[in-house]
């Protein structure tokens, strides 16, 4: 049973670490990196909730559903529609900005090697890659992302203890209040792994115990590399952090910086890329009722012409996607969670209610500060 609780840590930390973590130190040099870290604190117990919610709604539900099936189960056909159009919208604009930046990594490094190419060609072989793999059967595909995910883990370690002696003090100090929200969605969407909760019950046997354990500790550690790798950043660049946050570090350590940096950001995009890709598929095909084939083509082909269609802002993108699409999966789980409760008779507590509120507050306010950025971007 160890061998099955580690590898359901991994699962979760190999869906959690993606492009999300590479938007953070842009985020957090805007707002201030004390503020963001305080935001990260908040978002990594707010993550830590939802996916324990979520398990317990798989682990006492039978059958086999994804979150479009719970919601129809136990909330009626207009959310579980709804569920469906959220799940549709969310998973494809976290392909296209995982599209955005894997282009980035891969022009860094064909540039390192002296070629050039453009950005639609890497888009264009990103989906290619992601095209193949998904059309190996499920054990071998698992196989090859268990393999980029080891990876990408021992390279990023690597990387963030190279960046932490670059660290000056002067470029943590300052604040923006103006933009000491702007972290949030940013965060939700990064720390964000309820796809493969799933999975993570089946694997553990809905033993209760490990099922919690796993989720703590597969949701502890992405967030603390992702504070220590925004801390390397930040602390070595500053306020000129690139989107990307790799680009910017060519001021630190030159080319090569770039290149490793780069290397460990197209593992972490190919990584999530894979499983979120199949899940895509997966919601055409079982939710939308479209058969495999199409199913399987819509999954490549619709993130692609999202980006070819201008959708390009990889931290927007990224902020309107963890604010709105997983703020409204979040309210989902917690409206579920609830009614699963109340028909099982459940004795809920005063502490049952009050983390409810709470979460659903903290959505809205992060839904409604991405409202004002988008209003002010118009």
């Amino acid at each position: 049973m160890r061998g099955a609780f580690i590898s359901a840590i991994l699962i979760l930390v190999s869906m959690i670490i993606g492009a999300g973590m590479f938007g953070l130190p842009f985020a957090f040099a805007e707002a201030g990196f004390w503020i963001g870290t305080c935001i990260l604190i908040v978002v990594t117990a707010m993550m830590i909730v939802l996916h324990l919610a979520y398990a317990e709604i798989v682990r006492l539900t039978p059958g086999s559903h994804r979150l479009p099936g719970y919601a129809e189960m136990y909330l009626g056909s207009i959310p579980g529609t709804c569920a469906k159009i959220s799940a549709l919208l969310g998973v494809g604009g976290t392909l296209i900005a995982y599209l955005i930046l894997g282009s980035v990594f891969l022009q860094n490094i064909f540039h390192a090697g002296g070629i050039t190419i453009s950005s639609a060609s890497a888009v264009a072989l990103l989906a290619g890659f992601s095209c193949c793999v998904s059309a190996f059967p499920l054990q071998r595909e698992t196989r090859i992302n268990s393999a980029l995910s080891l990876f990408l883990l021992i390279f990023l370690i690597i990387f963030v203890a190279l960046l932490l002696p670059h660290i000056e003090a002067r470029h943590l100090e300052s604040i923006d209040l103006k933009s000491a929200l702007s972290p949030y969605g940013i965060l939700v969407f990064a720390l964000s792994g309820a796809n493969v909760i799933p999975e993570l019950v089946i694997l553990l046997k809905r033993n209760k115990n490990l099922i919690r354990q796993a989720i703590i500790v597969g949701t502890l550690l992405p967030a603390s590399l992702y504070f220590l790798f925004t801390l390397g950043v930040v602390g070595a660049v500053g306020r000129g952090t690139s989107k990307d946050a790799i680009s910017s570090l060519a001021l630190v350590w030159g080319g090569g910086a770039v290149w490793w940096g780069s290397v460990i950001g197209l593992l972490a995009v190919l990584t999530s890329h894979i499983l979120l890709t199949d899940y895509f598929q997966a919601v055409f095909r079982f939710d939308f009722h479209i058969p495999k084939t199409r199913a399987w083509w819509f999954g490549i082909v619709l993130p692609v012409g999202g980006y070819f269609l201008g959708l390009r802002d990889f931290i927007r993108i990224i902020g309107v996607t963890g604010a709105f699409m997983l703020g409204f999966e979040a309210l989902l789980l917690i409206g579920i969670l609830h009614r699963m409760q109340r028909q099982r008779h459940t004795t809920l507590s005063w502490r049952s209610y009050m983390w409810k509120i709470a979460m659903v507050g903290m959505i809205w306010i992060g839904a409604g500060y991405e409202i004002l950025r988008i209003i002010n971007f118009l």
